[in-house]
Order: C-alpha cells, then sequence, then structure tokens
C-alpha cells in the first residue's frame, strides 16, 4: 500500500490571483466606453471602482447602488453597472455575492474571460461555493478558448476532487498535467497522485510519485517514494537492500528503527561494509539517539567485525565467485562496491551478467550503481535500462533518476 504524499496543497491563492486579474479586466471596460454612458451614471460608477481599487469595498458598493438606482438607464449602462458589481465582489473577495452578481453580468454574449471568472468564483470555499456550476463555467470556458488551458482542466479537476469523483478528477488531472507541457506544478501532480490512492489505484499512484521525483526531487518526495517502495518489496531481501542504499545515498532514513533494519538487511545479503555505512550514518545524523542504543551497539559491533573479516578475504572471495554462478558474483560485488571499489565491483558485475540466470537483474543494478559511484551517468543508465523484472525495475528507474541529478 502506497503512504500518502503531503496533501496536496490548496489552490485558492492562484486561483484568487486569476480572479483579480479578471476584475481588471472586467472593470476597464467602462472607462474604454465612457462616452457610451452618461456623466449621471458614469460618475458614481467611476467612483465605485477607484473605492474598489483602493479596497474599500463598502464604498464601492454604495456608489453601485447610487448608480444603479438612477432611472433612464441604457442597457448598455445597466451592463457596466452589472460587470462592476461583479469585479467589487471578486476584488473584495465576497465570493457568496460575487457568483449571481457574475452570471447576471454575463449579458447575451458572454466571453470566454466571464465563464472562467465564474468558474473560479464558484470554486472558492465559503457559502457560495457551488462545484457543479464551477465545472459547467469551466467547461464553457473550454468551449470557448479551444479547449486546452490547462489550468481550467485542473480546476475542473479540482471540483470534482472536492466532490468525492476521484476518477472523474484523476482524468481532469492527467489532461491538465499533458497540456501543461514538460514541467507541470508538483501540486497537480500531488493532486493526480492523491486521486489515484483514493482509488485504490497504486500502480498509477507509484508512477506519478516517481514523476514527482523525477521533476521535484525534494527529500519529501524521495522519502514517501523509497518508503514505499521497501512495502512493496518485502519479500525479496536483495531487492530491500537496494532500496535500502538508494536511503542512505540520499540521507533519507530519519529512524533508529530503519537505520537498523536496514543494517540488518545488508548482513544477511552478505555486505556487512554496506552495514557498517549504514550505522555510521545513523549515528552521524543523530537519528540512532533516539533508539535502542544497546541494540544499535550490537548491531553495529557485528556488522564491523564481518566487514573487516570480509574485507582481508576480498581477494579470495572473489576467486571464488568468478568460478560460481551470477548470484555469487553479484554478492562479491556488492562487498566490493561496499568497500569503495567500484571497478572491481564492474567486473564482478559484468560476470555475473555473462554467466546468466538467476540474479542477472540483480547484476544490471549493481554495475548501475557501481558506475554511478564512479559518477559515469551514460553507463549508468545504460545499465539501469536493462533491468527487466518489475520490482527491480522500478527501482533501477529511481536509480537512473538519482544518477542523472547527482
Amino acid at each position: 500500500m502506497l503512504t500518502m504524499m503531503s496533501s496536496p496543497r490548496p489552490s485558492s491563492p492562484l486561483v484568487v490571483a486569476g480572479l483579480m486579474a479578471a476584475a481588471l479586466l472586467v472593470t476597464a471596460a467602462p472607462a474604454l466606453a465612457q462616452e457610451k454612458v452618461s456623466p449621471k451614471v458614469g460618475t458614481p460608477l467611476k467612483a465605485a471602482l477607484d473605492a474598489s481599487a483602493k479596497g474599500q469595498t463598502p464604498q464601492a458598493l454604495a456608489k453601485l447602488k447610487e448608480a444603479d438606482g438612477i432611472s433612464g438607464k441604457t442597457a448598455f449602462e445597466q451592463q457596466k453597472i452589472n460587470e462592476a458589481y461583479c469585479a467589487v465582489y471578486v476584488r473584495g473577495r465576497n465570493y457568496g455575492a460575487a457568483g449571481p452578481a457574475c452570471e447576471k453580468a454575463l449579458g447575451s454574449s458572454p466571453t470566454a474571460q466571464q465563464y472562467q471568472t465564474l468558474a473560479q468564483v464558484y470554486f472558492q470555499p465559503g457559502g457560495g461555493r457551488n462545484l457543479n456550476k464551477s465545472i459547467d463555467y469551466a467547461n464553457r470556458y473550454l468551449q470557448a478558448s479551444g479547449g486546452r488551458d490547462p489550468g481550467a482542466h485542473f480546476l475542473i479537476g479540482q471540483s470534482q476532487h472536492a466532490s468525492g469523483n476521484y476518477k472523474a478528477a484523476a482524468a481532469s488531472f492527467a489532461t491538465a498535467i499533458k497540456n501543461a507541457g514538460a514541467k507541470p506544478n508538483e501540486n497537480w501532480l500531488r493532486y493526480l497522485q492523491d486521486s489515484y490512492m483514493k482509488l485504490g489505484d497504486t500502480a498509477s499512484a507509484g508512477k506519478v510519485t516517481t514523476e514527482l521525483v523525477r521533476l521535484y526531487p525534494t527529500p519529501d518526495n524521495w522519502r514517501i517514494l523509497t518508503s514505499n517502495l521497501v512495502r512493496q518489496v518485502s519479500a525479496d531481501d536483495q531487492a530491500m537492500f537496494n532500496v535500502y542504499m538508494l536511503m542512505y545515498e540520499l540521507n533519507l532514513i530519519d529512524r533508529a528503527s530503519t537505520y537498523q533494519e536496514a543494517a540488518i538487511k545488508a548482513i544477511q545479503a552478505g555486505v556487512p561494509g554496506a552495514a557498517v555505512k549504514l550505522m555510521e550514518q545513523g549515528y552521524k545524523t543523530n537519528a540512532l539517539a533516539g533508539g535502542d542504543a544497546a541494540r544499535a551497539k550490537r548491531i553495529n559491533d557485528d556488522a564491523s567485525k564481518r566487514a573487516a573479516e570480509q574485507k582481508a578475504a576480498m581477494a579470495r572471495l572473489d576467486q571464488q565467485a568468478a568460478a560460481g554462478d551470477a548470484a555469487a558474483n553479484v554478492r562479491v560485488g556488492e562487498a566490493w562496491l561496499s568497500f569503495g571499489e567500484a571497478e572491481k565491483a564492474i567486473v564482478a558485475a559484468n560476470r555475473a551478467i555473462a554467466k546468466g540466470g538467476n540474479g542477472v537483474d540483480q547484476a544490471y543494478l549493481l554495475l548501475g550503481r557501481a558506475h554511478a559511484a564512479r559518477k559515469e551517468t551514460a553507463e549508468a543508465r545504460k545499465a539501469f535500462d536493462k533491468v527487466q523484472d518489475p520490482n527491480y525495475a522500478q527501482i533501477a528507474k529511481l536509480w537512473s533518476i538519482r544518477a542523472g541529478q547527482s
């Protein structure tokens, strides 16, 4: 089961910014057409707009009511008053009143901008929120503007997500992300990941989280993804070891119990040198200070003893592995890598690949990590790309992303 990413951040501040831009467009209209508005209407209308621009909403509304109360107004003048009501309420963030006012301002020939404003207004939290109307006006906006605006698709997705329609929301978020281009907004990816999680689609959620790590390699995104992977591959000690080493590489482990578990897995995998590195990092970051100190010492002492013995015997172990199968060469290659001998690890990994059979995916993963340790990014990625087993392939993809970022 995937761990939930940090909750998607509400996008209201971005939406409000768009509303303010829309308000400026609306309020500019009376000024541009001043010659068509009589002075008796234009004077209080301009005063209302000026007051609104200064944040004086009550004064602005009073002037609008004055203009609205004048008899004998033309249809054009009434339309400009209606538009001004919409703008003043939006500027004053009174969205409960803004919705009906902006609908009244649509007139006989609504513009795409007016539909967009209404979609945003009806999405705003509060007593005036109407998610169905928000979706409807966003769709009208898309129909009037070509249908590709990623922000509008995202807004529709937010309304569907807030309504609990996660399947529709996922589709809308996916469209928004596709239309956004090479680097969509991080929060959009979070909303898509959250929608898949709520649908129980852990495979799709995992793919989105991987994309988050690729585009936004924050410690939070990395930590969530690697923690999920540990649970996903928990039945395979070698796979778990590889995930823990990625977490070590990224300095993501923040719990004493995790450091201890990772060190034990490394010892069980026949790589006590890696266990020593894990424990050293745990002590250095003080993560082990909050755990069972006696247990941590036992693990560290055992790892140190085993690592010293293994290091002294590496020449013999390497010779024995050369005559063995792929798995034996992976084990000795991992040992070489744990002792900082990346070049010898590459030799062992290539021997394992040449032997074929079980262990080849682990060998390619080892080969990629060894090249990455030598800062040979292109070679590392080539090796990672050759991993076939689904669990190992997902781990390899993350190592490949990491190699490109380091």
